[in-house]
């Protein structure tokens, strides 16, 4: 790989130490980290390529006791429950293998894909023949006496349609009311290539939340007894990017702005001949299941070469955070003792990884079966019943 690797390190923390007395005696002292840690692993002297960077990042707040309770007396003593285990995310999300970076690298291509269409008029064609069907067998569900078998079926029949029927016919309605706006982006997007410039995109690909049960925890025990809860919040943020040319041997560059304003519009509509292979793979029946156990859609749609072009420099980003939430039971703290300052405890992880589509065929998967698709089977299940 071209460039040289660097490590870096920054620590900004301090160490805070404090005592305790016991009757009158000999002070006893204890220490606890503050502050902030991070460390940095990336590529330098690589500036056209896609380089790998790595980033962690801790932040770390304890309280301490003051004051005198009985025979026990502190002077910014650190709270015993001061060195917990860290809230790392890569627990809770793990860095993508081989195999999900390569499914992940035809997600971005898929969409950001210059000849990518913003609404499929063809497949919003093909699926209107199933319209009528899909009322006539909803209203008849409705109009049959009202047993419980009936009932399940009606509500799995409606949630289908809904799925099914509905929202993709609303979700193709709003795209249509863009068109002139997406077909002018579409236009400076072509016009750019056409001009021989890099098009550059990016796309969002999620973000995802895990928390974690509250656990009851001791927060000091050594001459006073002082309980509490923790729990841990993991969220992750990610996003794809991708840099697109026009090939060499491509008609763009000779057209006009009409003609690349019409073909804009064609692509913005799906109208081009990888259109129709996209719309016949669409219209498969269970296309959709086979969408949930590998990226067969996907992959057709990051080979759409209606615009001739070359994919480099394709990027897989993700901002990972782990937060440690403390609650201490003030009720548990006895008479005589403050705690100065506040539990915090963040760390950050940040990632970029390059990713290529490199399988010649479409790549399998196990989908997460959330709760959209759980209904999906279970409707299934109870019609089929």
């Amino acid at each position: 790989m071209p460039g040289t690797a660097r490590y870096r390190s920054n620590h900004v923390e301090q160490i805070h130490t404090g005592s305790f007395t016991f009757d009158g005696g000999p002070p006893f002292y204890d220490s606890m980290t503050l502050g902030v840690a991070e460390e940095c692993n990336d590529i330098v002297g690589n500036r056209l390529g896609a380089n790998p960077f790595a980033h962690w990042h801790i932040d770390r707040d304890y309280p301490f006791l003051d004051g005198a309770t009985g025979v026990w007396e502190f002077n910014q003593y650190p709270i015993g429950h001061h060195s917990p285990y860290f809230p790392d995310p890569i627990g809770a999300f793990a860095e993508p293998n081989w195999l999900e970076q390569a499914n992940l690298a035809f997600k971005i291509l898929a969409e950001t894909n210059p000849s990518s269409p913003h609404v499929s008029l063809p497949s919003a064609i093909g699926e209107l023949k199933d319209l009528p069907m899909l009322i006539k067998s909803w209203g008849q569900n409705v109009l049959k006496k009202l047993s419980l078998g009936n009932v399940v079926k009606d509500i799995a029949g409606g949630n289908l349609w809904v799925r099914f029927g509905l929202r993709p016919m609303l979700s193709d309605i709003k795209k249509l009311t863009q068109f002139v706006k997406v077909s002018n982006e579409k236009f400076t997007q072509l016009r750019r290539l056409r001009d021989g410039k890099t098009l550059r995109k990016r796309i969002n690909l999620g973000y995802d939340q895990v928390i974690s049960s509250k656990e009851n925890v001791i927060m000091h025990s050594q001459g006073a007894f002082i309980t509490g809860t923790r729990q841990n919040i993991y969220t992750s943020k990610s996003w794809g990017s991708a840099e697109w040319k026009l090939l060499p041997d491509s008609d763009i560059p000779h057209m006009s702005d009409e003609e690349l304003m019409k073909f804009s519009r064609r692509l913005v509509l799906g109208v081009t001949s990888y259109g129709a292979l996209e719309t016949a793979w669409e219209l498969l029946p269970w296309s959709w299941l086979v969408d949930w156990f590998s990226n067969v859609g996907e992959f057709i749609a990051a080979h759409n070469n209606s615009v001739p072009c070359t994919s480099g420099r394709v990027c897989y980003m993700r901002t990972t955070k782990g937060i440690a939430v403390f609650e201490v039971d003030h009720a548990s703290i006895p008479a005589g003792i403050t705690l100065g300052g506040q539990y915090k405890l963040e760390v950050t992880r940040k990632l970029r990884l390059p990713v290529a589509a490199l399988s010649p065929v479409p790549l399998p998967y196990l989908p997460i079966l959330d709760g959209g698709k759980l209904s999906i089977l279970a409707s299934l299940a109870a019609l089929r019943r």
